[in-house]
């Protein structure tokens, strides 16, 4: 590994794979840590039933279950898991190692196709519309965990209850502070630089920040690239 090093620049936290000559299916992957350190990345099943299905998604499970990596971006396109693992991570770190105090979702507000028009009910019940994928992620989830007869049981209604879950929108983000929170930007790639700021300067101390998006179903009309 060391030698790969020395042939092109690393950066700390940038995943190496070493594949056999003679199986790609054979490989190993190491994160950096700087210097000559490495850390090898094990595909091991989170809750003893969901396992990375890629090389990919053994790298984004490694830097999301890492407490000391405070900002992670996971950019993909539509399928390749990210909403679920994020998901799976802070569940994770929320209900079985306690890291954190909750999981608060925050993603921009742009539909696909024509505006269907004037949404009833008040902030909370205009921004469930938009929160549909992350229900789904949890529920399936909730799905394997209880057909495992896992000890903790989990729903979308029971985790809001409890304030283990909260849904935020963007628009009302600025000004706060969020200790301790496992922050969820989706849907990033409709976000201006400025906005993705905004959010990303809301974490207090302790919170951990993802983002994820796909650069290739931006929405915004006012956003793209050449």
């Amino acid at each position: 590994v060391l030698e790969l090093i020395d042939r092109k620049p690393t950066y700390i936290n940038q995943f190496v794979k070493l594949t056999s000559q003679n199986n790609s299916e054979n490989y190993r992957l190491f994160r950096f840590l700087g210097g000559a350190q490495f850390h090898e990345v094990h595909n091991k099943p989170i809750l003893n039933c969901f396992i990375a299905q890629n090389a990919e998604q053994a790298m984004a499970l490694d830097l999301l279950m890492d407490d000391s990596i405070e900002l992670v971006s996971l950019i993909g396109k539509a399928g390749t898991g990210k909403t679920f693992l994020i998901m799976l991570a802070g569940l994770v770190k929320i209900l079985h190692e306690k890291i954190y105090r909750r999981i608060l979702v925050t993603r921009p507000t742009v539909s696909l196709g024509p505006d269907i028009g004037f949404l009833p009910g008040d902030v909370n019940e205009k921004i469930e519309n938009w929160m549909y994928p992350i229900f789904d992620n949890i529920g399936f989830i909730a799905h394997e965990m209880k057909r495992l007869k896992l000890p903790v049981t989990v729903s979308v209604e029971e985790l809001r209850k409890t304030n283990l879950l909260s849904l935020q929108a963007i628009t009302y983000m600025r000004g706060r502070s969020l200790p301790q929170q496992f922050l969820f930007v989706d849907e990033a790639q409709n976000l201006t630089p400025l906005e993705l700021k905004t959010l990303i300067t809301r974490a207090g101390k302790g919170t951990k920040v993802v983002i994820a998006g796909d650069p290739e179903q931006i929405d915004t009309q006012q956003l793209g690239y050449d």
